[in-house]
């Protein structure tokens, strides 16, 4: 709850540039520096419960125990606990996992960012790991599948920015059923257009 403070009121995009100050030129972010970037953002000296909380977080990400985490996994797994709105939201999980730049997501993108997402989930709920009989990379690589077989229109094996958009949306109830079908039909239709287009 004491880390989460520090990012409701904060947009995600505010929250990944502030955060992305504490990065080292390997991308990566120290313990130190995720401890000092959460007391910045609350701007309040160090406490032992914000220690136990910021340390608890930390260590949902370095799943490997090296002391430094992957800064665009912290920047997703940490925009969930971020305000601002969807549209903002959406646009900066697809650019944090957009990792190769080609302006897709693909299945081994996607469950590396929800992968992060869950972690963040498990470390704020001790008792889901229990309830869901999974670990976070189970899960993720679940989600990751049925986000491909249920928004993945043009069934290329890759999410482009609409069809992440269609996902992330859908998932948090954001996104009337109605326009989902709407836009699938679209998407079906300029497909088969696609196909008989002879320019193609």
């Amino acid at each position: 709850a004491i880390v989460e403070a520090a990012f409701k009121p904060t947009d995600a995009e505010q929250a990944f540039a502030y955060l992305a100050q504490y990065r080292d030129s390997r991308n990566q972010v120290s313990r130190e520096a995720f401890a000092e970037a959460i007391r910045g953002m609350l701007s309040t000296e160090p406490s032992q419960s914000l220690t136990s909380a910021t340390d608890a977080l930390f260590d949902a990400f370095d799943s490997d125990g090296n002391g430094s985490i992957d800064f665009a996994e912290l920047g997703a797994g940490l925009s969930v606990l971020c305000g601002g709105d969807a549209e903002q939201r959406v646009r900066l999980a697809f650019s944090l996992f957009d990792l190769d730049g080609d302006g897709t997501i693909s299945p081994r993108e996607m469950t590396r960012y929800l992968g992060a997402v869950f972690r963040v989930a498990f470390a704020r709920d001790e008792t889901l790991r229990a309830r869901v009989a999974a670990t976070p990379e189970e899960l993720a690589d679940a989600t990751a599948k049925q986000a491909f077989a249920l928004c993945d229109t043009n069934r290329d094996g890759r999410l482009d920015y609409r069809e992440f958009r269609r996902w992330y949306l859908s998932q948090n109830g954001e996104e009337d059923s109605q326009v989902v079908e709407a836009q699938d039909a679209i998407a079906a239709l300029q497909n088969r257009l696609r196909g008989l287009d002879p320019r193609q």
